[in-house]
């Protein structure tokens, strides 16, 4: 669409530039506007005494703008925030993780954004399978927002200690793993990302069980038998 601007007109807040057309969403700031064009690059215009009006490279790919006092967000649509403009309280340096956030704010001398919060959640072994010392099962889990690579564990002493199956393994959601010689009836398996956070891991205990070698029993005939013809 078009933009009307009207008020205040002395730095140009209100004197869009040209073409007035393909506008999506609109942020008015102090004495300066930001909007987004329909592919996704922002325009600015209006006062520009601390940058606030010159987007970084490159301005594509952008979902929401945020005009604040003297500074500008705009949200990139990977979930990522961009900043620019006066820094001079910190509302231009936009925290770790900068990541999954869907909302943004611009205040007088401050940022706000809302992003999704990250989690694992274990789904296999999850209490109650009994896994054969030397077979290969799959270690499954789903996870939500950005989530790198993983490191999996498991116990056989209900947690109070832990050993590697692997370590920074890809986030695919399934692990291939050859059940190792610790039996036990008091196992967990544990899922995290590689700095500790967001972490799950089995709901409640699964068992080690011995191993049992493949074997055939004859029962009939086992001896004695007479079978006429």
């Amino acid at each position: 669409g078009s933009i009307a601007a009207w008020g205040n007109n002395v730095i140009g807040p209100c004197n869009v530039p040209a073409p007035n057309s393909d506008f999506l969403f609109i942020s008015a700031g102090s004495n300066f506007s930001l909007s987004i064009k329909t592919a996704g690059s922002i325009v600015a215009w209006g006062s520009n005494t601390y940058g606030q009006c010159t987007i970084p490279s490159p301005n594509d790919d952008f979902i929401a703008v945020a005009a604040g006092y003297w500074h500008s967000l705009g949200l990139k649509s990977s979930g990522t925030i961009v900043a620019w403009g006066e820094n001079s309280h910190g509302e231009g340096t936009v925290p770790d993780p900068n990541s999954d956030f869907f909302v943004i704010s611009a205040g007088v001398h401050f940022s706000e954004g809302i992003g999704l919060q990250k989690s694992i959640s274990v789904l296999s072994p999850n209490g109650g399978e009994s896994w054969m010392v030397g077979t290969s099962q799959d270690i499954t889990w789903i996870t939500e927002g950005t989530v790198g690579a993983l490191d999996i564990d498991y116990s056989i002493d209900g947690g109070a200690n832990w050993t590697s199956i692997a370590s920074g393994t890809e986030n695919d959601g399934v692990f291939e793993w050859t059940v190792p010689d610790s039996v036990s009836d008091n196992c967990l398996v544990r899922v995290q990302e590689s700095d500790g956070s967001p972490a799950d891991q089995s709901d409640a205990v699964f068992s080690i069980a011995p191993y049992v070698a493949p074997s055939v029993t004859v029962l009939a005939p086992n001896g004695g038998e007479s079978w006429m013809a």
